[in-house]
């Protein structure tokens, strides 16, 4: 009994082990695909970007004001625009966890500090929510309903 107990405990840390890599597999992909240039076929060395970067939130901040926050991946085209992405491997079920984390995503709604430019702002970013594929259509018709629907607008949750 003691055996198959820590076989469950060794296939739960080894799902929890491959949900982390497949999670930052697709963080990398995004962001490769975006600093990519079809034309010359090469990396675009001038876009910035970072895993897990430290920014902060404005005063005026309607989930955390004035608070560092880190942003799974943080890429910046150039000193007027960025992507900000949040990861999750998973979209909840629950319809009331579903809104909980379309709501953490709010936090970057805002005029976040911490860019790669002298001032430390861009004049625009667009926020993105990187899911699993099998999540991917659960998570838009999650948000296309909020949206239809007037309970969230497209400056609170991303939009499909």
């Amino acid at each position: 009994m003691a055996d198959s107990t820590l076989d469950q405990q060794i296939r739960s840390v080894r799902a929890e082990v491959n949900d982390y890599l497949e999670t930052v597999q697709g963080i990398c992909a995004l962001c490769h695909e975006i600093r990519f240039d079809p034309v010359s076929r090469q990396v675009r060395p001038e876009v910035r970007y970072c895993l897990g970067r430290r920014m902060t939130t404005s005063v005026r901040n309607r989930v955390q004001p004035d608070t560092a926050v880190s942003p799974d991946l943080v890429i910046q085209s150039d000193d007027t625009y960025g992507i900000v992405a949040e990861a999750r491997l998973r979209f909840p079920r629950d319809a009331q966890e579903r809104v909980a984390k379309l709501r953490q995503l709010e936090k970057y709604d805002d005029d976040l500090s911490g860019w790669y430019t002298e001032a430390g702002t861009v004049e625009r970013f667009d926020i993105v929510l990187l899911t699993h594929d099998t999540s991917t259509v659960d998570a838009s018709d999650f948000i296309g309903g909020m949206l239809q629907a007037g309970t969230a607008t497209p400056s609170t949750v991303c939009s499909p």
